[in-house]
């Protein structure tokens, strides 16, 4: 029987640098190393590609742990996919001191994910940016082809 094993690096217990940071600064330390990404990202094949203000992509290969018993991609791992790229893109519109949090996350399949596709492309795009509230949307590609499509709400609150 096949077996995947890795071994990860807990994010530090002690964050307290994070806080100097605004939300751009952190995204963008993820992309160059400086910040640990979250240990789901191993979990779930995700790599940032590109990190701007209010959009970030995102690339995950499409490998065999992640296929339901049809074997294509399971529907949990697109939309935790999308959950990430579109809060990312949210994270990078906060001022230091702010998190956000996911209120609502909607997911919409158009085309199933399998392995021939080799890898897809997660962008999510910020369309509005509150003190209280933020929302985003975003999509899973190959190429032009869109295979699904999201939506979020994120409640911003203060870091203390």
């Amino acid at each position: 029987m096949p077996e995947r094993t890795y071994a990860f690096e807990a994010p530090p217990a002690d964050r307290g640098h994070l806080a100097t940071l605004d939300g751009l600064s952190i995204v963008r330390g993820m992309l160059t190393g400086d910040v640990p990404p979250a240990p789901i990202w191993q979990t779930v094949g995700l790599e940032l590609a590109s990190v701007e203000e209010g959009l970030v992509v995102c690339e995950a290969g499409v490998e065999p742990w992640i296929l339901n018993f049809r074997g294509v991609g399971q529907g949990g791992w697109l939309a935790t996919l999308l959950d990430t790229a579109m809060g990312l893109a949210i994270l990078t519109t906060l001022p230091q001191g702010r998190l956000h949090a996911t209120l609502e996350l909607s997911t919409r399949y158009i085309r199933p994910v399998v392995p021939a596709l080799r890898k897809v492309r997660v962008t999510g795009r910020v369309l509005h940016a509150g003190h209280q509230t933020a929302t985003a949307e975003g999509d899973v590609r190959v190429g032009n082809k869109l295979f699904a499509h999201g939506q979020t709400t994120c409640i911003v609150f203060d870091a203390s």
